[in-house]
């Protein structure tokens, strides 16, 4: 068992934290010390050995506070329990483990008086003669006929338990409400939130938008016994994140959780007071995905990302899991036709901006084609009026002839 002992502690508040399993702690709390404890009583005993005063919890941990029973049950330590309330030292042994006021009281209680021989009597008999003795002044054998109480007090109450530990999270409303209009859709569900994004808005998308593709993730937790921890769990890995007293978080990966489309990154925990503490999250879309069996470009892929998330107490409270749901807008590839770029005979560019062709000219253009996110596979026919040709050959349309043809990665046709 590891141990580690502090310098003696006088006439200040001394706190009293659980340490983790199977390690102790040493305090020598001296005259007027008051010990906070940071955990239930009743969540560990309570022993003496020799003048310390024990506390042993069930995973093998123990705080030892030297010298506590050397003064005297009358010069005991205070305690101050985990809800605020004070206790003298004596008080506390009668509502926790009342035998250990033994120990307190000092080797000196209780026993035959010091200093005499023996049980004292005041019977003497007849002193002479026709004279009997005085009858007794109640004092054979030390008996009492009116004992007075030398306590009279009611024993003190004991403290009210402290409430079980308990600990909730709930999705947590939009941390930007409404927002601009390329936000990605925020929506608070029963049992966690949901964003929609769009591939459009990518670096790579149709229309690219960084402001689009970046959303905050909030939830709720709340608590009547802080928070040790929260577990995010991602494609099947769990993330054990640990708030340290001081408020910082470790154990979170430095570069973010990643999903299949996205990052949760940056993760905010703030105490709002009443026992309720705010949990954000940055989700960061960072990439396209295949719509498999579904229409490209109009249709929704659900639960793309999903992450869950869950807290623990300080005592052991959990809650269940709330989740973060990522749902993806496919792209939408379109298509383009260049206006005229060139003559291929003397014919006026007027006639052509309006359609009219004279027979036997003909004109050119280039076809303007935005794949998207998803990318655009080459081309290797064309269709004309439900019939398919392949690249650079001509089509009959009935009114003409047109041919579509690749120059360099630009597609190009010619109708004529």
């Amino acid at each position: 068992m590891a141990t580690a002992t502090t310098t003696n502690l006088q006439s200040q508040v001394v706190s009293l934290t659980r340490p983790a399993a199977g390690q102790s702690i040493t305090i020598t709390a001296g005259t007027g010390a008051v010990l906070k404890l940071d955990f239930a009583p009743d969540t560990a005993s309570t022993e003496s050995a020799a003048q310390d005063l024990v506390f042993s919890f069930p995973d093998g941990a123990q705080i030892i506070v030297s010298g506590f029973f050397e003064k005297g049950v009358d010069a005991l330590p205070s305690l101050e329990l985990a809800d605020g309330s004070m206790l003298s030292g004596k008080d506390f042994l009668t509502a926790f483990n009342p035998d250990l006021l033994s120990t307190a009281a000092g080797p000196s209680a209780g026993g035959n008086p010091s200093g005499g021989s023996g049980d004292y009597t005041d019977d003497a008999g007849n002193l002479l003669s026709g004279v009997n003795r005085l009858g007794s002044l109640g004092t054979d054998q030390w008996g009492r006929s009116t004992e007075v109480s030398m306590d009279t007090q009611e024993p003190p109450a004991l403290p009210a338990a402290a409430p079980a530990p308990a600990i909730s999270i709930i999705p947590g409303p939009d941390p930007v409400p409404g927002g601009p209009p390329t936000k990605p859709v925020y929506m608070v569900e029963t049992q966690g939130v949901n964003l929609t994004v769009n591939e459009r808005f990518l670096s790579e998308g149709s229309a690219p938008d960084p402001g689009a593709r970046h959303a905050t993730v909030a939830f709720l937790i709340t608590s009547n016994d802080g928070i040790a921890l929260f577990t995010l769990t991602a494609g099947g890995t769990a993330h054990v994140v640990t708030i340290q007293p001081d408020g910082t978080l470790t154990g979170f990966p430095a570069g973010g959780v990643d999903g299949a489309s996205g990052v949760l990154s940056d993760p905010r925990l703030a105490d709002m007071g009443g026992g309720q503490y705010s949990l954000e999250f940055d989700y960061a879309f960072t990439g396209a995905v295949h719509h498999a069996g579904v229409v490209q470009g109009t249709d929704t892929a659900a639960d793309v990302d999903s992450f869950l998330i869950s807290a623990s107490s300080l005592n052991g409270a959990t809650t269940g899991a709330v989740y973060a749901h990522i749902d993806v807008i496919d792209d939408v590839p379109f298509i383009s036709i260049g206006a005229p770029a060139a003559e291929m005979s003397d014919l006026a560019v007027a006639a052509a901006a309006v359609g009219s062709l004279a027979e036997g000219h003909s004109i050119a253009g280039t076809i303007d084609i935005v794949a998207g996110a998803d990318g655009l596979s080459p081309a290797a026919a064309f269709a004309v009026n439900g019939a398919a040709y392949a690249l650079d050959t001509w089509a009959d349309t009935g009114e003409g002839q047109i041919r579509i043809f690749l120059d360099g990665a630009t597609y190009k046709y010619e109708y004529k």
